[in-house]
């Protein structure tokens, strides 16, 4: 199966997959908003989106990739986002899909990969120490709901 596998960044007419995927996780976006959304992550040099297609064109997966800045300690890359589609996942495309971040990372000039996951998620835990990560901490996250009349939808309960 992995070697099936093409990476490459994500585009426009990728939006409708890569809404179902994000909705397999609890990401509830709809294709629209991903249309929206996704042309500005592309302009911005410090964020990547790459998809896993096979060799029809399918979407299998994807990653979301960006440079975090902090006052306080060197930036990183961090993780926005990873989804494996629900028929093929444990088949490798997760691992070439971090793989392909961390190469992008690397490229960057960045010495840190951070991944932030839901405490529940423990097969996503179990995955990344397979592929090299530790835990480094544990935190609790706050939000409050902002009232903006640009923010079309609130952010997910569901969100990491």
């Amino acid at each position: 199966m992995k070697d099936d596998i093409r990476i490459r960044q994500a585009v426009h007419e990728d939006a409708a997959s890569l809404a179902i995927l994000s909705m397999q996780l609890g990401y509830i976006t709809s294709k629209e908003e991903i249309m929206e959304r996704l042309p500005k992550v592309q302009k911005m040099e410090e964020h990547v989106v790459y998809v896993a297609v096979s060799q029809d064109e399918t979407i299998l997966g994807w990653i979301h990739v960006l440079i975090s800045h902090r006052l306080v300690s060197e930036s990183f890359a961090e993780l926005g986002g990873l989804v494996v589609a629900e028929g093929y996942r444990r088949q490798g495309i997760g691992e070439i899909l971090l793989h392909k971040a961390e190469e992008w990372a690397v490229g960057k000039g960045l010495g840190i990969f951070r991944i932030r996951a839901r405490s529940s998620r423990e097969g996503a835990h179990r995955f990344y120490v397979k592929m090299g990560y530790q835990l480094w901490k544990e935190q609790k996250i706050f939000e409050k709901q902002l009232h903006n009349k640009k923010r079309s939808n609130p952010i997910s309960p569901n969100m990491d």
